[in-house]
C-alpha cells in the first residue's frame, strides 16, 4: 500500500511537472509584443516608430468588437509556427505577416485580407524594410483569403497554422465557436452560414495541406466539425 501511495505521488508529480514546462514553453500575447520589436529593430532603430507601429496594431486587435480574431488568436497562431520555425523561409517575414494578418477585421466585410495586408504594407514600408521583404508579408497575409494549398511549403505552413483552431480539444473548439457566433453576431443568417461553412469544410479531402499539420489535427478537426453540426440539430 505505501508503496502504490508513493508511485501515485510521483505519477502527479511528473505529470504537474510536465504541465508547468509546458505552460513556461507557450507564448503569450506579451511574447508576441515582445518578438515584434526585436524582430523589427533589426531593421529599423527608430523605437518611437516601432511602437506607434505596434499601438496601432493592437488597438486594432483589442477593439471590443474582437471575440475570436484578437492578439489572443496572433498568440496561438505565434506557438503553431514555432513548431515548424526550422521549414519556414524567411522568419521575420512570416512573424510579421502573422501579426498584421487579421489587423482588420470587420465581421460584415469582404476585403479584410486585403486591408491588413495593406497596413502591413504601409507600416514595414515607413519602416524602412525593403520591398521583397513586404510583398512576401503581402503574399502571405492574402493567401488567408482562402486557405487554398499552393506550391510554396511556407505558404502552406502558414495557412495551416491559421487554420489549427479546428483540431484544438472539444472543450477549447466549443469556446471557439461562442468566440466566433458573438463576433458575427450583426451577420444576417450567420448560423445558417455557418452550417453551411462546415459541411462544405467536411466535404473536401484534407482540411490540413501540411503533412505536419494533417497527422497533429485532421482527425480531431473533423471531429470538432461534425460535433458543431450536431448542436445545430
Amino acid at each position: 500500500m505505501k508503496q502504490s501511495i508513493q508511485k501515485t505521488i510521483v505519477c502527479v508529480s511528473f505529470l504537474l511537472l510536465c504541465q508547468s514546462l509546458l505552460a513556461k514553453t507557450l507564448k503569450d500575447t506579451n511574447d508576441v509584443k515582445q518578438a515584434y520589436f526585436d524582430i523589427v529593430s533589426k531593421y529599423q532603430n527608430n523605437q518611437q516608430l516601432i511602437q506607434s507601429s505596434w499601438l496601432q496594431v493592437a488597438a486594432l486587435y483589442n477593439d471590443s468588437s474582437r471575440y475570436y480574431h484578437n492578439l489572443q488568436h496572433i498568440a496561438n497562431f505565434y506557438n503553431e509556427l514555432l513548431r515548424c520555425k526550422n521549414e519556414l523561409e524567411n522568419w521575420d517575414a512570416v512573424f510579421l505577416a502573422m501579426v498584421y494578418h487579421d489587423v482588420v477585421y470587420v465581421a460584415t466585410s469582404r476585403d479584410n485580407e486585403e486591408k491588413s495586408a495593406d497596413m502591413a504594407k504601409e507600416h514595414l514600408g515607413a519602416m524602412g524594410f525593403s520591398q521583397p521583404f513586404i510583398d512576401t508579408c503581402y503574399s502571405l497575409i492574402m493567401a488567408t483569403k482562402s486557405h487554398k494549398a499552393t506550391g510554396n511549403n511556407t505558404t502552406n505552413l502558414f495557412i495551416d497554422a491559421d487554420m489549427s483552431i479546428l483540431g484544438v480539444p472539444l472543450d477549447k473548439y466549443k469556446q471557439y465557436v461562442k468566440q466566433v457566433h458573438a463576433e458575427y453576431a450583426a451577420v444576417p443568417n450567420f448560423a445558417e452560414k455557418r452550417k453551411g461553412f462546415l459541411k462544405h469544410f467536411l466535404g473536401v479531402d484534407r482540411l490540413f495541406i501540411t503533412p505536419l499539420f494533417y497527422n497533429l489535427y485532421e482527425k480531431s478537426a473533423r471531429y470538432n466539425l461534425q460535433q458543431e453540426i450536431k448542436d445545430f440539430q
